[in-house]
């Protein structure tokens, strides 16, 4: 798997549209876009590069949205190429579970996405690094009924 980091123009950018994380906060959106003003991004996106020229969001989603909120033209980007979704789902999967505002919902989904792959919940163990028991636990979350998995988001 290859990779180069590289000015990008925003608006070859897009988000894959399958994102593990449901919800964002808009309060941490406008506090990210006020860093970003300041700062710039800090952080590079990963991205895939799609044959047309454009680009999918792998990892960076809040950082795409914040940033072109704060009026920037070009984004820093880590390239892959030859990413397929499982390995897709992989990073962006690392780039937001250990994050404390995942929510219960998008950590279930996450699982649920792997267990679909085919992958057992040892393989989703060692993938995630979290236990069995947590993963079994966060499946059975699936199986709620919609209004309570709502709250739960």
């Amino acid at each position: 798997m290859n990779f180069i980091a590289e000015n990008i123009p925003i608006g070859k950018i897009f988000p894959d549209g399958t994102q593990f994380r449901t919800s964002i906060n808009p309060e941490t959106i406008a506090e990210l876009t006020e860093s970003i003003k300041m700062r710039g991004i800090i952080e590079p996106l990963i991205v895939n590069k799609n044959p047309d020229g454009t680009f999918t969001i792998i990892a960076g989603e809040r950082r795409f949205i914040a940033a072109g909120r704060a009026g920037l033209k070009e984004l820093p980007c880590v390239v892959k190429e030859g990413i397929d979704a499982e390995q897709a789902k992989d990073i962006q999967f690392h780039e937001n579970a250990h994050r404390e505002d995942l929510q219960p919902m998008d950590e279930a989904r996450t699982y649920l996405y792997f267990k679909n792959k085919n992958k057992s919940l040892g393989e989703i163990a060692a993938i995630t690094g979290k236990n069995i028991g947590f993963i079994s636990r966060r499946l059975k979350l699936n199986n709620l009924a919609d209004e309570y998995q709502k709250d739960l988001s």
